[in-house]
């Protein structure tokens, strides 16, 4: 499914806003539809109060946890497991700046690029209408943007892109 979607897309893109690798990352793990042989997927884990906490607690501007889960094949896999996006406390894509600078339409392009990447990301690993929080933005900062994104990586502990050391 993942890669058939990839393929009639306008995959260059989905790589100017997340680079070549992580787009081909992306491409492997809705074509290999990593969820489907997870053990027992998550459902709610409860996370929510506690990462608004810490977010509230801090100058940071999300909380992220990743769940661990077996998969029936064997081995482990990280996936997210919830996460709280707070008002950006930093500059990302800032849209004062630009206007400063006189590039206003330029950005707004960006903006829509960016939007549509998460359509498509959204789209592509069957999300819920309900989950789709991007579409509900009128402009996506670069930490709204990694945030977003960070939903639709998993990482197989056993792979050349674990976050685990070897």
């Amino acid at each position: 499914m993942g890669e058939k979607f990839w393929v009639n897309v306008e995959k260059a893109m989905v790589e100017s806003v997340l680079g070549i690798e992580a787009c081909e990352f992306l491409i492997s793990s809705a074509s290999n539809n990593v969820s489907a042989d997870m053990v027992s997927p998550p459902s709610n884990l409860g996370v929510q109060k506690g990462l608004c906490q810490l977010i509230d607690g801090s100058n940071w501007n999300y909380a992220i946890f990743w769940y661990a889960s077996s998969l029936k094949s064997g081995g482990s896999i990280l996936s997210w497991g919830g996460g709280v996006l707070a008002n950006p406390k930093g500059s990302g894509a800032g849209k004062g700046n630009s206007i400063v600078d006189g590039k206003f339409e330029a950005v707004e392009k960006r903006e829509e690029v960016k939007k549509r990447v998460l359509q498509k990301l959204h789209t592509c690993f069957n999300m819920l209408d309900g989950d789709n929080y991007a579409a509900n933005l009128d402009a996506v900062s670069d930490v709204e943007m990694f945030y977003l994104t960070s939903m639709y990586f998993t990482f197989r502990c056993d792979s050349s892109y674990s976050p685990v050391e070897s």
